[in-house]
C-alpha cells in the first residue's frame, strides 16, 4: 500500500485466509456451518487513520461436496490475574 499516492486514489489489499494447510482441499477445510454461526470481526480504528474512506469487500469460497476429515482450529484463552 502506498500512502503517498495522490488523493482519492483507489488502493486495494487482498488477504487469503484458507482455514486449511492447502487451498481448496476437500479433505481438510473449514466444516459446514449454519447461517450466523461463523462471524468475521474486524476492527478498523488505528490501522486506517491515514485514509479518508475505507470500503471492505468480503468474498468466500465454498466447497459444497466437501467432507472434511480434519480442519485447523485456533482457540484464544485469556486470564485475568488477581
Amino acid at each position: 500500500m502506498n500512502q503517498r499516492a495522490a488523493a482519492l486514489c483507489e488502493k486495494s489489499l487482498t488477504w487469503c485466509i484458507p482455514l486449511g494447510r492447502i487451498l481448496y482441499n476437500e479433505r481438510e477445510c473449514f466444516p459446514r456451518s449454519t447461517r450466523g454461526e461463523l462471524i468475521l470481526q474486524i476492527t478498523y480504528e488505528d490501522a486506517w487513520a491515514n485514509f479518508t474512506s475505507v470500503h471492505c469487500q468480503i468474498e468466500t469460497v465454498e466447497l459444497p461436496e466437501a467432507a472434511p476429515e480434519q480442519f485447523l482450529r485456533m482457540t484464544t484463552l485469556s486470564r485475568t490475574i488477581t
